[in-house]
């Protein structure tokens, strides 16, 4: 028997690449990537907080920006990362959706795992032991966290993003799921929602500026989110409170039309399949149930979920999973006070 001494000098990212390599020789590369959400004053701390993750982890990675704005960023919001960080690269995609801007630059990214983040929040570099540990297991499945990371075989497996302004993200999970197994770690990733998983119309109604659009751009957005989300016209009706709560004429209108011109729509619903919302939750529910987030227990993060009461009667009233599991995972829940505005 051999024993390996290694030397005090020997670093941690070096340890970790070294029984990365051990695991498997199949190389790996890091591809983090996120959308620019027009405040440029957080692009140059998260961008940074993600780059010193990336070198705690030890293998090789690129960190990728995409702009759908109208102006390009700004050069001196991102001058630190210019010339702090290699592997930095910035798509410019004017007007394009979330999902193809997605798509286009995920066809010229190299990662063989894909790791969405947050271009406003700064992350603890805590979030380098998830990403290790979730690396050396060498499984085939994504990981849904702050940090969510999809292997590349199962987004080119589920037909990447669709052509959405919105939701793109939790439609893609959901086709995964399909699949592949999802392993959930939620922490404060519920809480605020982010663009990529908008479920509810009232998360892309309360966004700063949405309610001065004209009315054919709401509708063009709420119809990406029922595309996105799968929903019916009974899904979007129910989780704004239908029938136990009076929906004024307005609403109603703009989620009636919504609701046509996602029928009409090339980027069509599954009519045969859940709406992905329930889709989402119950992989979410199954997970915890199993305990599979504890096998990361180097992270040791507080796991939690951010439900209002309506989205709870909602999965009361179509979800039989939650019915068996809600009391075992009440524990994870916290209660969200702000109710979607009727």
């Amino acid at each position: 028997m051999y024993v390996v001494m290694l030397s005090e000098a020997f670093s941690s990212v070096a340890s970790k690449t070294y029984e990365l390599r051990k695991i498997s020789k199949k190389e790996i590369f890091l591809t983090f990537l996120t959308i620019f959400e027009g405040r440029d004053q957080f692009i140059e701390e998260s961008i940074l907080s993600i780059d010193k993750i990336a070198q705690e982890v030890g293998e090789p990675y690129e960190i990728a920006i995409i702009n759908t704005g109208k102006f390009p960023i700004h050069p001196d919001s991102i001058v630190g990362v210019e010339e702090t960080v290699e592997n930095f690269r910035v798509f410019e995609r004017p007007g394009m959706s979330r999902g193809l801007a997605k798509n286009l630059a995920f066809l010229e990214l190299r990662g063989s795992h894909i790791i969405m983040f947050d271009s406003e929040k700064e992350y603890n570099t805590d979030y380098s032991d998830l990403i290790f540990s979730f690396l050396r297991f060498r499984e085939k499945r994504v990981l849904f966290s702050e940090l969510s990371i999809i292997p590349r075989e199962m987004i080119e497996e589920a037909g990447a993003w669709r052509n959405l302004k919105v939701s793109e993200d939790i439609d893609l999970y959901a086709r995964i799921s399909m699949n592949g197994p999802i392993t959930h770690y939620p922490t404060q990733v519920m809480e605020p929602r982010r663009d990529g998983l908008i479920f509810h119309n009232a998360d892309l109604e309360r966004r700063p500026g949405f309610q001065r659009l004209p009315l054919k751009r709401k509708i063009s957005f709420l119809k990406d989110l029922i595309i996105g989300c799968n929903y019916s016209l009974r899904d979007i009706m129910a989780l704004n409170g239908y029938p136990y709560h009076r929906i004024g004429k307005r609403r109603f209108l703009l989620l009636l039309l919504s609701h046509i011109s996602a029928k009409l729509s090339r980027e069509r619903k599954d009519p045969d399949r859940r709406n992905n919302y329930l889709v989402f939750m119950e992989t979410m529910f199954e997970s915890l149930v199993l305990g599979e987030y504890q096998k990361f227990e180097t992270f040791g993060k507080e796991v939690r979920i951010s439900l209002t009461s309506m989205e709870k009667s909602y999965l009361f009233r179509r979800s039989e999973l939650w019915k068996k599991v809600n009391r075992s995972i009440q524990r994870y829940i916290v209660e969200d006070d702000q109710e979607p505005f009727l």
